[in-house]
């Protein structure tokens, strides 16, 4: 085993653990899509213009000018219909499967746990299991992130329809968190693979710290009391 490598696969997974989380938290700071009105946006809150929508994973939220916010209730999968303030005849509407779709975002996050764990255990065995768990992550979080660019592009092709240039539609924070949870999640995955595959004795790294030290000699100790069991 590269116990450096190995090392390296635990924390780009710690990482995509946490970006991941805070992705399927969302609402009302991470949100996925935003859209943001000219100076005469959507009737909604209070009878005041909406000036800002944010749609989540479990709801959406609009926000006035004067920084007022109202969110909906959180729940799988929620609806979403937009009045054109220069027509009230016309309605955008973010439909409810475009957003029930959306709970991969959390199945991925659970399935990048045990990735996590299984890496971080002592056991030899279950450690082995842990870049293929990483890997299963990885599509869910990819899968993730289509959908979230197929909301994008339902979002805005339902707010172009309006034809105002002053409305804008632009991926949000946890779009990107999402994004850089699959970049950690490769890179873990790559990282765990390439520990097992490579030679013993390969894995230095320089100004290695003394906690650093003794998490590689106990992985060392580990390989070979497990290289002793199997030559017995």
């Amino acid at each position: 085993m590269y116990p450096s490598f190995h090392l390296s696969g635990v924390l780009f997974l710690a990482t995509a653990f946490v970006l991941s989380l805070l992705a399927s938290v969302s609402l009302p700071a991470l949100d996925l899509v935003r859209v943001t009105f000219g100076p005469v946006g959507p009737p909604g809150i209070r009878a005041q213009y909406i000036h800002e929508l944010r749609l989540g994973v479990w709801a959406f939220c609009g926000i006035t000018a004067d920084g007022h916010r109202e969110c909906d209730v959180k729940h799988l999968g929620y609806q979403v219909a937009v009045v054109n303030p220069h027509n009230t005849s016309i309605a955008a509407v973010i439909t409810y499967t475009s957003t029930q779709r959306l709970v991969v975002h959390p199945i991925a996050t659970a399935l990048t746990l045990p990735a996590l764990l299984l890496a971080v255990t002592p056991r030899p065995a279950a450690r082995r299991l842990a870049p293929y768990i990483t890997a299963l992550a990885s599509i869910l979080t990819l899968t993730a992130l289509a959908l979230d660019i197929a909301l994008f592009a339902h979002v805005k092709d339902a707010i172009d329809a309006f034809g105002d240039p002053t409305y804008t539609t632009d991926t949000a924070p946890g779009f990107w968190l999402t994004f850089a949870a699959l970049m950690a999640l490769i890179l873990g995955a790559g990282a765990l693979c390439f520990a097992r595959s490579a030679p013993r004795g390969a894995g230095r790294m320089p100004m290695q710290t003394p906690a650093m030290e003794r998490f590689l000699a106990t992985i060392r100790e580990q390989e070979r009391a497990r290289e002793g069991k199997e030559k017995a």
